[in-house]
């Protein structure tokens, strides 16, 4: 009988997944995308996207045992609650959900997931891990570029888990003859504080490591930065505080703590490379990216179609022919990256529509690549590719391989249209590599900046712009993280112009598909496989890199461009004309 994985390609998931397979058992991974790397078969399955819930059974119909990851989301109980209710209508018999030290049956977040499990009468068993020991290789960007670890921990002890062993615990719990139908806390065998941690890396790195004390606002920040919604940030912040008063180091000695094998220690000297400092002018994950040309006029040769003359996009008269002018400067975007450019100043200043009247696409000018934007995949574009409204043209050279990536010549884009990814990584003075994914993200804030500059008189949209082109990376990002809450809350909405009403939706729906994006793409350049040197001396893993990367952006290039589609589709009389002006 077949175990199904959610999360299947998580650390856990993974190990998991080798586990069973290296037992002869069948072993089916749900991911958002639906691959897995050999031998695995996947299904593509979304928490958040119901439609993807019946995939797995069509796969498998032999499936009878679950293994559960949750979503990242405050209330979890109210994506899982439809799908496990559909796993035993089909004949599951046994699920393992993967929850927390510090959350009892009933509390928050996992806890109801917990309490609903034991009401329902399935057999389950609920792991309750503490803190991965592989957490560590998340933080090599800070511990590499800072010297130091972060936390709000303090002086608290943790008894540090590896993921191999709570696989192990899964893995037990699954096969078992009788399900345990209990929790079980999953702990390592030592205890450490950060500053402990801090030590030991210290003596094996043969440099100086600190632990560094965050503020909780500060902390709160840093997952935000990682994709994680506001609430469930706030809440693992709470849980990493009581750290410090002692609750993880509690568990120890706890008759239902299942204790893992793997020691800290080893893990740090077997992956110390992770840390290591690498010589800051090569181009390390840089050169990863496929080679693009270097001759800065070629950028106004790789767009769909190349007019004569152009001019702002905010003279567009409505708000249907703005977005379908955006719509034409992602199909170039597109194109760009197609050709080899990995990212693109995405401005007002660089997304122009065309001023004399609209022409064919001229096919010498199409890239060699565009068989995939007419292909089967993306025909709801055909007839878009017909003519030419708009274009993208970036003069600048914007990547520049071997420049010292903190110093400012490196950075390139435009402060108010930045993705909030890269406005972090800015102002905390951290590397970063500028993807086609980062670019996708300008999109919604040129079309925001455009939309209250339709009204710019009203109180709301002077502030607005003001803000978003301020000086402090620090306060444009919080601009845009508050921006971002008030347009998805309808009662908020009541203090913005009707310029800003009108494109909402699409607003939304773009910023939704960024925070997706930007969450992937961080579990992509944080994977172990691909940190430190790893992928300059390994061409096979450079190419699973490269692949993995081109096939995310593209996902992300198709979903944005089918939003913007679907927008100019409506038959909404008020996408035909901006409105009037407030008085």
């Amino acid at each position: 009988m077949t175990t199904l994985i959610t999360g299947g390609t998580g650390k856990t998931g993974s190990a998991l997944a080798r586990l069973l397979h290296a037992a002869n058992l069948p072993v089916l991974i749900a991911t958002r995308r639906g691959v897995a790397p050999e031998p695995f078969k996947a299904v593509t399955f979304e928490w958040h996207n119901p439609s993807t819930f019946e995939n797995p059974f069509k796969a498998d119909s032999s499936i009878d045992r679950v293994f559960l990851v949750a979503p990242d989301d405050v209330e979890p109980l109210v994506h899982m609650k439809p799908f496990i209710d559909l796993a035993v209508s089909k004949g599951v018999k046994r699920f393992v959900f993967i929850s927390a030290t510090q959350v009892e049956k009933g509390g928050t977040i996992y806890g109801q997931v917990h309490e609903y499990l034991v009401d329902i009468g399935v057999d389950y068993t609920v792991l309750r891990p503490t803190w991965f020991i592989e957490n560590f290789g998340s933080y090599a960007q800070g511990i590499v570029k800072n010297d130091e670890i972060t936390s709000v921990a303090k002086e608290g002890r943790i008894p540090f888990i590896g993921v191999e062993d709570i696989a192990k615990a899964a893995f037990d719990a699954l096969v078992a003859e009788k399900s345990p139908n209990t929790d079980y806390y999953v702990i390592g065998p030592e205890l450490w504080s950060y500053n402990e941690v801090a030590a030991a890396l210290t003596e094996i790195l043969g440099r100086k490591i600190t632990h560094r004390n965050l503020t909780n606002e500060e902390q709160i920040a840093l997952f935000q930065y990682i994709g994680l919604p506001k609430e469930y940030a706030v809440l693992l912040n709470a849980h990493e505080a009581r750290v410090a008063e002692g609750v993880e180091e509690a568990i120890v000695g706890n008759p239902k703590a299942i204790v893992g094998k793997v020691k800290l220690r080893d893990y740090l000297e077997a992956n110390k490379d992770l840390w290591k400092k690498a010589d800051i002018n090569s181009p390390q994950i840089y050169d990863t990216i496929k080679s693009a040309p270097q001759d800065p006029e070629q950028r106004t040769e790789l767009v769909m179609c190349t007019p004569t003359v152009g001019g702002p996009l905010e003279e567009s008269e409505s708000p249907r022919m703005l977005v379908r002018c955006l719509l034409d400067c992602l199909i170039g975007l597109a194109n760009c990256f197609l050709k080899g450019f990995p990212h693109l100043d995405i401005s007002t200043e660089n997304l122009l529509r065309r001023l004399e009247e609209e022409q064919p696409t001229d096919p010498q000018l199409m890239s060699k690549h565009d068989s995939w934007l007419r292909s089967d995949e993306m025909r709801f574009l055909s007839d878009y590719l017909q003519e030419c409204h708009a274009f993208i043209i970036d003069d600048d050279l914007v990547v520049q391989w071997k420049e010292l990536r903190e110093s400012g010549k490196y950075r390139s884009g435009t402060i108010p249209f930045l993705p909030t990814r890269i406005l972090f990584r800015w102002m905390n003075n951290e590397p970063v590599l500028h993807t086609t994914i980062d670019d996708l993200q300008s999109f919604p804030w040129v079309l925001l900046w455009i939309a209250f500059r339709k009204d710019p008189t009203h109180r709301e949209s002077k502030a607005s712009l003001l803000a978003l082109n301020n000086d402090s990376l620090r306060n444009v990002w919080q601009t845009k993280a508050g921006l971002i809450q008030a347009i998805a809350e309808r009662f908020a909405m009541s203090s913005f112009p009707q310029s800003v009403w009108v494109i909402r939706d699409l607003f939304n729906r773009w910023i939704a598909l960024s925070r997706e994006a930007t969450e992937q793409l961080f579990i992509l350049l944080e994977d172990e496989r691909f940190t430190g040197n790893k992928l300059n001396s390994d061409l096979r893993l450079r190419t699973v890199f490269n692949d993995t990367l081109e096939g995310m952006t593209k996902n992300y290039l198709k979903e944005y461009m089918q939003a913007a589609v679907d927008f100019l589709e409506k038959e909404d009389d008020k996408l035909e004309l901006w409105p009037e002006p407030s008085a």
